[in-house]
Order: C-alpha cells, then sequence, then structure tokens
C-alpha cells in the first residue's frame, strides 16, 4: 500500500482553473481513505476553515515558520519570483507568500506518514508565477526546477489534469467564487478571456517541462488525465489505483 513505500509521500493535481483538480483530489482522496490509506488534504482542509481572516492566519503562520527555518531556501525563492514581470506589484507579494505557505505544507508532510494530496501544491505555484508574467522565456525550466527541487518530497506524483480550452470556458462561466485570473478574464471580454488563456497555457506548458525534468532525476512521477471526456468517479478510480500500484 502507499503507507509501506515512504513517510510524507505527496501528490499534487496540477492544471487550468476549471479543470477539476479540487473535485478530482478530493475524490481520489475518499477512495484511498476507502482503502485504508492514511491520507490528508492539507490545502483543501486550509481553504475550507470557517473564515477568510482564519485562512490567512493559518497561511501567515506556515509562512513566517518556513523563514524561519530555512531563510536561505526563501531567498532564492523569493528573488526567482521577483525577478518575474508581474502584472500588478501585489503579484510580488501574494506569489511569495503563496509559495512559503506551500513549501511549509511540504515540510508538515514529511512529519506525517501516509500520502498528502495537494489541490493546489507546488507546482500549481509555479504556474500561477508564470501565468501573471509576459516574459516567460527569461524564466524557464532550470531555474524553477531547482526550486520545487528543494520543496517536492521523494516519491512524489504530479498528477496533470486538463481539458479542451471549450470545455474550461464552459466550467468556468458557470462557476461563482473564482479568483483565477481566467475567471476574470472571462468575466470581461473575449479579448481578455483569449489573452488569458494563451498566458495560462504558456504556463501550463512551463510547469510541464519542471515536471520533466524533475521527473528525469527521479524525484517525481507523472501522471496526466483528461477531465473533458470523462467522469470524475472513472478519473478518481485510475489515478487511485496508479498510486497505489505505483505504475
Amino acid at each position: 500500500d502507499l503507507n509501506s513505500r515512504s513517510p510524507g509521500r505527496t501528490v499534487e493535481f496540477v492544471g487550468m482553473p476549471g479543470s477539476g483538480k479540487s473535485t478530482i483530489s478530493h475524490a481520489v482522496a475518499g477512495l484511498l481513505r476507502d482503502q485504508g490509506e492514511a491520507v490528508f488534504e492539507p490545502t483543501r482542509t486550509i481553504d475550507r476553515l470557517p473564515s477568510g481572516r482564519s485562512r490567512r492566519t493559518q497561511k501567515l503562520k506556515l509562512a513566517a515558520a518556513e523563514c524561519l527555518r530555512s531563510p536561505g531556501r526563501t531567498i532564492e525563492g523569493a528573488g526567482a519570483i521577483l525577478r518575474t514581470s508581474q502584472a500588478s506589484p501585489g503579484g510580488y507579494s501574494l506569489s511569495i507568500l503563496n509559495w512559503l505557505y506551500l513549501a511549509g505544507l511540504y515540510r508538515q508532510a514529511t512529519r506525517q506518514p501516509g500520502v498528502s494530496l495537494f489541490d493546489q501544491g507546488i507546482l500549481q505555484a509555479i504556474w500561477s508565477v508564470a501565468a501573471g508574467t509576459g516574459s516567460l522565456p527569461e524564466q524557464v525550466s532550470d531555474s524553477w526546477a531547482d526550486r520545487a527541487a528543494e520543496v517536492v518530497l521523494p516519491d512524489a506524483v504530479a498528477v496533470f489534469v486538463d481539458a479542451d480550452d471549450p470545455v474550461l470556458r464552459s466550467r468556468l462561466a458557470g462557476r461563482t467564487g473564482g479568483m483565477s485570473r481566467l475567471d476574470a478574464a472571462i468575466g470581461e471580454s473575449e479579448g481578455a478571456a483569449e489573452e488569458a488563456f494563451r498566458s495560462g497555457r504558456a504556463a501550463l506548458a512551463l510547469v510541464s517541462e519542471v515536471a520533466h525534468r524533475l521527473e528525469n532525476e527521479g524525484r517525481l512521477r507523472i501522471v496526466s488525465v483528461n477531465s473533458g471526456t470523462r467522469d470524475v468517479r472513472s478519473l478518481a478510480d485510475e489515478i487511485a489505483a496508479s498510486l497505489v500500484s505505483g505504475a
């Protein structure tokens, strides 16, 4: 089983907004629990705290603790983000906070047996940074792979969840409370939506490059699924079986 492999195993779901990362991740967690696995959902647990204030407080605590534990790694990660060209000044501080908060959650995962499922993990944080800038070619793979390698645990899995853009557009248009750049762009204009999808796809290509670099180094295993043509239960069944078997 998963628990017999190595303590602190992490599984991250990666993809465009609307791809179904959170829904599928939670379904996989349920299936693994039914099979007797010890499963944690760190990001889901924090995102479902009862108030925005409690969520912000918990994230700030994790980010502050990470700064104190690993000042060198903090400086390198923050520097990588500051060297990008974010669309707004607030993008830098939010990206750095998100990076440190997630690094703190990954560190916690090393101290508990079983598997931690991240519906928003460190690779998705790289996607967010890349999607917010127009200078992608200057940020490519090697430096971001080095930053991710400092956080990603051995024997990790990245589940890339994709769907065609028309499917994503339909899902994003139909949901409420979405906070991604794509959610905002769809509400503005067709031109804004097209540009947001272009940036999002380019950012996802960068993340895929980073993930394959980590896979080549033996730190990560990649699983890819398409949520546009499959129901959640069948996808969750396939992913859970892959995690248990290691295939």
